[in-house]
């Protein structure tokens, strides 16, 4: 479809949003259709003449929106239980918490900025922002396994478990969470000379720290929105490697397969 068609279409679409159901709402619906856009039909007004840069372009696309969704997802996740406190002044976290959450921000930060400059064919500026992003990964995995850590103290000291080996158990996803994120970021690191392979395992890698924020949805989805949201995460991700590559790559296999234990632990503790 030409340019100037599509955007007399989509002005036409907008004023019809805005007359049914409002002017906020309807920012909200278009904001939402085009992330989804994104995702799923990302060949949109690529050039058809040069396949390679259609792959390459439609790669970078996608790469990009899934960072996107993921931090709407992050802070949806965390607002009732941190962002809405906090802005309300009724926070009452530990400093390590406040901690965390610095570096988890920064991490989704880094995700975006590297996606971006990527997308931009800065890929110097991305080089150079790889070892910073490694070191950043290196700090979340020990202030992951420390908050874990303090959850088991603080069960076992408040009497909700009886042993230590209690505690661990309850708090075996977040322990699992920060495990699953080295392991991947590791591929990615020794992968960093592979860009197809390198930008599979560091969105895999930023999948993994998502059960903390996917858990907290089930204000919005329900008792299963982590197990949903990791089940839509690889639906994209699969469709997206048929779709524009004509193949299923291993990093995407291997790395599904390594958080999937995650998923299944989480069903068993409802159970």
């Amino acid at each position: 479809m030409p340019q100037a068609v599509r955007r007399l279409c989509l002005l036409d679409q907008s004023r019809i949003l805005v007359q049914r159901y409002g002017a906020a709402n309807a920012s909200l619906l278009v904001l939402g259709g085009t992330i989804i856009a994104n995702l799923i039909d990302t060949r949109m007004d690529l050039p058809q003449t040069n396949p390679k840069l259609l792959i390459r372009q439609s790669d970078h696309r996608f790469y990009l929106g899934m960072g996107v969704f993921m931090t709407m997802l992050v802070f949806l996740g965390f607002w009732p239980t941190y962002f809405q406190p906090l802005l309300n002044s009724t926070y009452e976290g530990t400093l390590v918490l406040h901690i965390h959450a610095i570096f988890f921000l920064a991490w989704m930060a880094t995700y975006l900025l590297q996606s971006t400059l990527v997308i931009r064919r800065k890929t110097p500026v991305h080089k150079r922002w790889g070892l910073p992003g490694m070191y950043l990964g290196a700090v979340m995995f020990m202030l992951g396994l420390l908050v874990a850590t303090l959850l088991v103290r603080r069960l076992v000291y408040e009497g909700q478990v009886d042993t230590v080996l209690e505690g661990v158990w309850y708090a075996a996803e977040p322990y699992m969470d920060i495990t699953q994120f080295a392991i991947l970021l590791s591929l990615g690191f020794v992968n960093r000379k592979n860009p197809p392979i390198h930008k599979r395992y560091m969105l895999l890698t930023t999948i993994a720290i998502l059960p903390a924020a996917t858990a907290r949805m089930e204000y919005l989805i329900g008792p299963w929105s982590m197990e949903l949201l990791f089940l839509l995460f690889a639906v994209l991700i699969l469709f997206h490697d048929r779709r524009i590559h004509g193949k299923i790559f291993r990093a995407n296999i291997v790395g599904l397969l390594i958080l999937l234990p995650r998923a299944l632990l989480a069903m068993m503790h409802k159970f």
